[in-house]
């Protein structure tokens, strides 16, 4: 970053980055987009009779493109009350899409009303535009079918009755990309743009002596005002526009998440950059090192993905797909352990040519027609297996070598910069173990094969401290992305369940990837911190720490979103011990001690803000939500054009959720309604079910109007379909956010598991069972034993699981020392952080399993105290 360069350069730099991403966004990200309106062809004839209470109207259509931006309904007459009340139905599995109140009393009728979608739809699928009211009464506009009519627009109906000849008078408004044709032509302007101010630019430098800059001058000057235009923007949509809420506590919090983001963005684009070989990212030395450690990071942040993937499989043929795709990873990584001589010889490149070409072979011979059920799925199941055996005929060619050199007493195997320790014996005897009693599970064996291997190749050529920046380089990579995931397409949502769970289907895998992310990330915190005790000054330290404590912050506001028990349990032991550890080996024990604890609380503190903000805003923002099949979110928030639904995650919905969780307290009332027009000052219903008036000494009678027509439009639906849906109220959001919780306290914490426990305990035998469930005294069957302890032990036997736990103690046992002897090392107490974190949310939590995330950063920090470095 102090690399002096030539202002013009520079200069010239910006423009060809800046031209490049608008290229990019252009083609091939497509970003840019143009509304395409298609209808019914036919002329506007009629209206309706009322919609009220009792009357809805429905319009069925097949999409015609993949994404809908709007629907444009004609409203010919509000008779009475404001709201029409709009959901958005996939015809086919039954379920709403969508759903939004639109305020007519602000419309100008008769006349077109916008309804914002925002969905992304499957071509040629069928949907249900189902219209109803909120306390109101509306006639819609009808249109005949003329003969050009769009096959498109279904059928329709009023009060569930087909209206023959006639459809909906509307318009649908589908989101396109530009043209191809519009996309060349841009890019085209972008580049002769680009042209000719790099032409003016180089004339202008040639004329005259500008003198030289540093990059990292160049990188303030370019993204300083980038800073500051994205921050008065989104603090300007916060308020006075109020685009997200309009309740002065979400405001508020708003303005400070932001304010406290544009302050670190500015520290991190201005602070004074320090070059320092201990940092993760920073030259491993060659070209050839920089890229195979490097590479290891991404396929380490790739592999745990994919063990992400798998938590939220749905089907087996998921499971299968992400298990390859882990697989691949990892051999990749054992790959990228091979030195330059070992990779880049013509044996390899033999077997890779025969290999590719045997399995284009074999594959274009096995792979399913595209007629076949899910083919595609089933394709990539087999290009992933023929992947996954060139991988393993590279590494059986390397180890063949290795075997060669070995007998021969060649130099190479004298080289090596490790020892084994006795912790080794104990892992090989678990593997061995799970391999002897596996019964038909496949998955120990393959966990057994595939980090054999990976520890062999750490014992004959690995680097510990090379090997400890990149597992901690992959952690970071992938906590990283997935942040970054979350905040593309993973909506901050507060009900119906308001805990949120990242990638993940279900906050108890969550709660294990953060667990790991956390300990992780609290221990490059602690070793940064005490790297800064031999700096001077304040903005010395910040300089050395600051990255840390923001990733660490970040990733501790995610915890709390999840509200997870068991996580806090383990990150709270770990990092308490961690700290601890850290500070009897310091001179001023207490002080060094209250230094870090106050540290990390304040990362944690002052990140909190961000981080909700962030995930609060720009999801809704990018507007291209991704939900998982059986995610449980309201309608209302699965649109894209709703900035401010109450249903979004606010501040005082998160402190209800968070509190009733952790400390069983009872949920705090929220009642926030989106029909505000319907309520005068003092919160009394205005209008009646079907829109008119109600004079005061009827509103109290009237009350049950309010809750009658919030609900109608799905309970007639219900009647014929047996959809069981009502109006949420906070008392049952607090039943979905604990379900079947008993108020008494050891019960309420355990959720039952002592039970479990009691039954897995009783059944457990010398050689493991076959099916990984128990039952129950009750008859019931288990699913699995909420403790990776009982769990190993009951499915490969009681030897194995004894093996199991001395592992994990030892491993921490070990790793404690390891530390206690490289102190000064920044990443020395990653290997204690991440088996202490797994062990402790194990006493909870089944989190030993092939592609469990917690599994995966586990066996990769294994080596570090399975070996040791050679004196």
């Amino acid at each position: 970053m102090n690399k002096k360069i030539s202002k013009i350069k520079g200069i010239e730099a910006v423009i060809l980055v800046i031209s490049l991403l608008l290229i990019i966004s252009i083609f091939p990200l497509r970003m840019w987009s143009t509304i395409k309106e298609e209808s019914g062809g036919g002329e506007i004839v009629g209206s309706t009779e009322n919609v009220d209470s009792t009357h809805d109207v429905i319009q069925d259509f097949i999409a015609q493109y993949d994404r809908l931006d709007s629907i444009s309904v004609f409203v010919d007459e509000l008779v009475g009350g404001r709201y029409m009340r709009v959901a958005f139905w996939d015809y086919e599995k039954w379920v709403v899409m969508y759903q939004d109140l639109i305020d007519l009393g602000e419309e100008t009728l008769p006349g077109y009303v916008e309804i914002p979608m925002g969905i992304d739809l499957e071509v040629g699928k069928t949907y249900r535009v189902f219209i109803t009211v909120q306390n109101a009464s509306f006639t819609v506009g009808t249109e005949n079918i003329t003969e050009n009519a769009n096959a498109a627009i279904g059928t329709f109906y009023y009060n569930d009755s087909s209206i023959d000849g006639y459809h909906l008078a509307a318009k649908y408004n589908y989101e396109l990309p530009i043209s191809k044709g519009k996309s060349f032509i841009y890019m085209g302007i972008v580049a002769a743009v680009c042209i000719v101010l790099l032409v003016v630019v180089e004339c202008i430098g040639r004329s005259k002596n500008f003198g030289n800059t540093t990059v990292h001058k160049l990188v303030q000057y370019t993204l300083n005002p980038v800073a500051c235009v994205s921050y008065v923007a989104l603090a300007f949509m916060v308020f006075p526009m109020k685009l997200f809420d309009d309740r002065i506590s979400d405001i508020l919090f708003y303005e400070a998440g932001l304010l406290i983001s544009f302050l670190v963005m500015i520290y991190g684009i201005n602070h004074k950059n320090r070059d320092d070989k201990e940092e993760i990212f920073t030259s491993f030395g060659t070209a050839y090192d920089n890229f195979r450690h490097y590479g290891q990071m991404i396929l380490i942040a790739m592999a745990i993905w994919y063990g992400c993937d798998y938590m939220n499989g749905l089907a087996n043929i998921f499971h299968t797909i992400s298990e390859r795709q882990m697989a691949v990873c990892l051999l990749g990584i054992v790959i990228l352990t091979f030195s330059k001589r070992e990779l880049l010889n013509v044996y390899n490149a033999v077997v890779v040519v025969i290999g590719a070409v045997a399995g284009f072979i074999y594959y274009n011979g096995h792979k399913l027609a595209e007629t076949e059920k899910e083919y595609d799925l089933h394709n990539l199941i087999l290009a992933l297996l023929i992947v996954i055996l060139l991988e393993c005929l590279i590494i059986l060619l390397n180890f063949v070598r290795l075997l060669w050199l070995k007998i021969s007493n060649r130099s190479e195997w004298k080289n090596k910069k490790v020892t084994l320790s006795w912790y080794a014996v104990i892992v090989i005897a678990f593997f061995a173990l799970i391999i002897i009693f596996r019964f038909e599970r496949l998955w120990g064996v393959a966990l057994a094969a595939i980090y054999t291997v990976l520890y062999f190749r750490y014992y004959v050529s690995s680097d510990s401290k090379k090997m400890i920046k990149v597992l901690s380089g992959g952690l970071s990579l992938n906590i990283v992305y997935t942040i970054g995931y979350c905040l593309y397409c993973r909506y901050f949502y507060g009900f119906i369940m308001g805990r949120y769970s990242m990638q993940f289907h279900t906050v108890t895998v969550t709660a294990e990837y953060l667990t790991i992310m956390l300990c992780a990330s609290c221990a490059l915190l602690i070793g940064k911190m005490i790297k800064a005790q031999d700096e001077e000054g304040f903005w010395d330290k910040l300089a050395v720490i600051w990255k840390e404590a923001v990733l660490f912050g970040f990733v501790s506001a995610y915890m709390f979103f999840s509200a997870s028990r068991t996580g806090f349990l383990a990150i709270s032991i770990t990092a308490l011990t961690m700290i601890v550890i850290t500070s009897i080996t310091q001179k001023q024990k207490v002080r060094s001690f209250i230094r870090l604890v106050v540290i990390c609380i304040m990362a944690a503190v002052i990140m909190f803000a961000p981080a909700f903000t962030l995930q609060r805003m720009i999801p809704v923002m990018i507007g291209h939500p991704y939900f998982i099949e059986i995610e449980d979110a309201v309608p209302d928030v699965r649109g894209s054009k709703d900035w401010d639904d109450y249903s979004y995650m606010s501040i005082e919905r998160f402190i209800s959720v968070f509190s009733e969780k952790m400390f069983g307290t009872d949920g705090i009332d929220y009642d926030y309604s989106e029909d505000k027009m319907n309520y005068d000052e003092d919160g009394n219903l205005l209008y009646d079910a079907d829109g008119n008036l109600i004079v005061n000494s009827q509103s109290d009678g009237d009350d049950q109007f309010s809750e009658a027509g919030d609900v109608q439009y799905i309970e007639d639906v219900s009647e014929d379909t047996a959809i069981n849906t009502e109006e949420i109220t906070e008392t049952e959001v607090a039943a979905s956010d604990n379900p079947e919780e008993d108020t008494s306290s050891i019960e309420e914490y355990s959720n039952g598991r002592f039970d479990i426990w009691k039954a897995y305990v009783s059944s457990l035998n010398m050689t493991g069972h076959e099916t990984m469930s128990a039952v129950a005294e009750n008859g019931e069957n288990l699913i699995h034993a909420h403790n990776s302890y009982l769990q190993v032990a009951f499915d490969h036997g009681i030897p194995t699981g004894i093996v199991f736990l001395l592992m994990i103690i030892c491993g921490i046992v070990l790793s404690i020392l390891r530390y206690l002897k490289n102190r000064n090392e920044i990443l020395s107490l990653l290997p204690f952080a991440i088996i202490s974190g797994f062990a402790i949310a194990a006493l909870t939590e089944w989190n030993f399993q092939l592609c469990n995330p917690m599994t995966i950063a586990l066996m990769l920090t294994l080596p570090f105290v399975m070996f040791r470095d050679k004196k």
